[in-house]
């Protein structure tokens, strides 16, 4: 497959815009969009189910053994010219290499990744996802999650997949479909939901903007997606990466929020809500970690803010499929295949300021950095030292001189 991109550039655009719709984040004035025009979006709507889906998942880092995938090159090189906050790449990368071992719910029934879960709960295979349909599908599944633990968010993908399938004989939910289902039917489907009367109102609203608007696709840019009712920055930058690939702003939800906080990667006081935090961290955040941070960080606060089990295959029901079986399992980390290192932090995971303290406390005692910079601060004091004895030489000199120039006259 080749693929047809253009020189990834970034533009500054118009503000953003509040709504009069559903809950979204009040921009403060001044705040700038950046537009990604790196991918060719025509380009991408010709593409087959396997091109696409291989295109998008090398766009955003979404393959197989994704932790494990060593980073670029330039992945902590800092933009804009700001540093990287104390003890930022040790923590970073230790997360990273531990989070393989982490079942989080964000993986298998996130937003963005809820619909192939359940389509291959009700017998469709990804290889039979059609990309426009899938593109829909996460729109929905993401504008669903707001407010609401995945595992439910799961149960209302799947009641609507379920009654497209049973109704209209479609492979899962189509735009042709949605427009089909009243608000009344839609809002039972999803009444699992937080604000469920509401999102079935956006959604409704939503399927019928995009007919009107935007030629019965997902709109391709932040501006367009964030005039769909009840879609706010969050949504539109998780949509436009996982669909068109499209690498916007960084994606902030309340995990990322708390714990970017307490690593103090932003000003606490600065930041007083997740999209402060989203233009904190935009300043300086590595371009190649913002594809990922928010899967890496979700998954470590959804096992701290809710500790459960790790799921195994048979703990789901025909009837119930994404209630999570009971078991004594910690946190959804297998001790079979987790490291040592790992399950030394599991204790410590108990809460989000005791699992910080622990990692920032042990990146004290063991970042690389923190020898490099003593050696450094030793050779400048040595510097400073040899600096000192030399003014202090000549000091001696200039004295003895002048001693001699008096005992010769």
């Amino acid at each position: 497959m080749t693929r047809q991109l253009r020189k990834r550039t970034r533009t500054t655009v118009k503000k953003e815009e509040t709504s009069k719709y559903f809950k979204k984040t009040k921009v403060k004035k001044g705040d700038m969009l950046v537009e990604d025009d790196s991918v060719d979006i025509e380009w991408i709507k010709t593409l087959n189910n396997k091109d696409y889906f291989q295109f998008v998942g090398e766009r955003t880092g979404n393959i197989p053994r994704r932790w494990d995938t060593p980073l670029p090159d330039d992945a902590f090189l800092p933009i804009n010219g700001n540093k990287l906050p104390p003890h930022f790449k040790y923590i970073y990368l230790k997360l990273r290499k531990m989070r393989s071992h982490i079942n989080a719910p964000v993986d298998s029934v996130g937003g963005s990744s809820v619909s192939i879960t359940v389509a291959e709960q009700l017998g469709i295979s990804k290889e039979e996802l059609d990309p426009k349909n899938y593109r829909l599908q996460t729109l929905i599944g993401i504008m669903l999650s707001s407010q609401t633990k995945d595992e439910v968010t799961a149960k209302a993908m799947y009641n609507i997949t379920k009654y497209c399938l049973e109704n209209f004989g479609s492979r899962g939910i189509s735009l042709n479909a949605m427009l089909q289902i009243d608000e009344p039917t839609l809002d039972t489907l999803i009444k699992s939901v937080g604000f469920h009367s509401r999102k079935a109102k956006y959604i409704t609203q939503t399927c019928q903007i995009l007919v009107q608007q935007f030629n019965s696709e997902i709109p391709t840019t932040p501006e367009g997606m964030m005039s769909l009712p009840g879609v706010g920055p969050k949504m539109t930058y998780l949509t436009l990466q996982k669909t068109w690939g499209r690498m916007d702003g960084i994606c902030v939800d309340v995990h990322v929020d708390r714990l970017c906080k307490l690593f103090k990667w932003v000003d606490p006081k600065k930041c007083k809500n997740p999209n402060d935090t989203r233009q904190e961290l935009q300043k300086w955040l590595p371009l190649p970690l913002w594809r990922e941070i928010n899967s890496l960080l979700v998954g470590y606060g959804q096992a701290i803010d809710r500790p459960r089990a790790k799921v195994c295959e048979n703990c789901a029901t025909e009837e119930d499929p994404f209630i999570p079986g009971k078991s004594n399992s910690h946190n959804h980390i297998c001790p079979l295949v987790a490291s040592d290192e790992l399950l030394e932090m599991v204790p410590y995971m108990k809460n989000y300021q005791t699992w910080v303290s622990y990692l920032i406390k042990d990146a004290k005692l063991h970042d690389p950095e923190n020898e490099e910079m003593r050696l450094k601060n030793e050779l400048s004091m040595d510097d400073d030292l040899n600096a000192s004895l030399v003014k202090l030489e000549d000091a001696i000199t200039v004295k003895h001189e002048i001693k001699l120039e008096h005992e010769v006259f």
